[in-house]
């Protein structure tokens, strides 16, 4: 099993090499977020209500450990070592599961953002923010198998922070509308840098191997959404004290950015736009390698391994095939009759799942362009 899906009707876990379904684990609601542990061992669920249920994901079976987040979907989370499951939900609660240890605490009054997973998941750094209001904004490290608030880590942030950990845990990145991005370093949770991103933080990414940090930008009516690169000082400039990163790009990439990601080789950074397109940007200089018009917005991208080809998919229901290197469009398949929100590769990249707001997931062949199968 390598995929598994959040319908009305539940989860579905399916296998991706001939879109079988392996299981379905019934929801007490309509599910809304699903997350898979290691090997696929453990999956933990969310329905439209904020219950939150844990699975065995060989049997199927619904494991005792469940708890409830008032007032609608929550947000689940495995730590890094897939031993952990935390979820953050709209009643500003975090839970974290370890087998059937279950801990909560009570962090906030307000919906709480994805918490990022500290100290194998018994620690968690939380977000909460309305979107909108000056000054109540706040990032909280948490101990969540004491139930407790270990400290705030920084408040009176403008409009909900945007967070984003490091690969190797030594640096926390977060913005928020002032245009401040704060780098700060677990354990002493001391102030490393603060970086300029000159506008509304939307998005955050760290490179895979750390040595860059990618800020998306929101536009304003004289200025197009940016994409803010930064890096380490690059020779022959010598290293500032107290400056880790410094800007390496900054480029107007035109629609406000709904989602950035480095590429797999970390060389280019994608950005999905709000205004339906999907671009590849080059991480070492300010220019567009090229701009993919999909037709509407963009909810969903994924890239082969060696970059050859790109597919996305969208609010005008389709999916389409990209060549990776010129840009150009290979092939628009149709069949979902609502939004796709989610796409993945199958190992062999031969072929890609799809799933869709029509309560289906599809499988297309990605040279063919065509639909093979459909899993209602």
């Amino acid at each position: 099993v390598s995929l598994a899906a959040a319908c009305d009707d539940g989860v579905k876990l399916l296998r991706v090499a001939d879109a079988s379904l392996a299981l379905s684990l019934p929801t007490r609601g309509p599910a809304r977020r699903v997350a898979v542990g290691a090997e696929g061992r453990r999956i933990a669920t969310a329905d439209a209500g904020g219950f939150v249920e844990v699975w065995d994901g060989v049997s199927g079976a619904r494991l005792e450990a469940s708890t409830t987040h008032e007032g609608g979907p929550a947000v689940v989370r495995f730590s890094t070592d897939g031993q952990s499951i935390l979820s953050a939900g709209r009643d500003g609660s975090v839970t974290a599961w370890r087998g059937n240890a279950v801990a909560t605490a009570q962090v906030a009054t307000t919906p709480l953002r994805a918490p990022v997973p500290l100290a194998g998941g018994a620690q968690a750094i939380v977000a909460a923010g309305d979107g909108v209001a000056a000054g109540n904004g706040t990032v909280w490290l948490v101990d969540v198998a004491a139930g407790k608030t270990i400290r705030t880590v920084r408040e009176r942030l403008t409009g909900a922070p945007v967070l984003a950990l490091r690969p190797d845990g030594q640096r926390l990145a977060f913005g928020d509308a002032t245009g401040d991005v704060v780098v700060v370093a677990p354990g002493q949770w001391q102030e490393v840098q603060r970086l300029e991103a000159g506008g509304a933080v939307t998005s955050l990414t760290w490179r895979g191997d750390g040595q860059r940090l990618a800020a998306s930008v929101e536009g304003r009516t004289n200025r197009g959404a940016r994409v803010v690169i930064f890096g380490p000082p690059v020779p022959p400039a010598q290293p500032q004290p107290g400056r880790e990163l410094v800007e390496h790009d900054a480029f107007t990439v035109g629609a406000d950015v709904i989602r950035l990601a480095f590429d797999r080789d970390g060389r280019d950074v994608w950005a999905c736009h709000a205004d339906g397109s999907l671009a590849r940007w080059t991480a070492a200089a300010p220019a567009a390698l090229f701009k993919l018009g999909h037709g509407g917005p963009v909810l969903a991208v994924a890239g082969s391994r060696d970059g050859e080809t790109i597919v996305s998919g969208g609010a005008d229901l389709s999916v389409r095939v990209w060549d990776g290197r010129t840009g150009q469009q290979r092939a628009q398949m149709t069949g979902h009759t609502a939004a796709v929100h989610a796409l993945a590769f199958t190992p062999d990249e031969a072929f890609v799942v799809s799933a869709g707001a029509d309560r289906t997931i599809r499988l297309w062949d990605v040279g063919g362009g065509r639909q093979l199968k459909q899993v209602a």
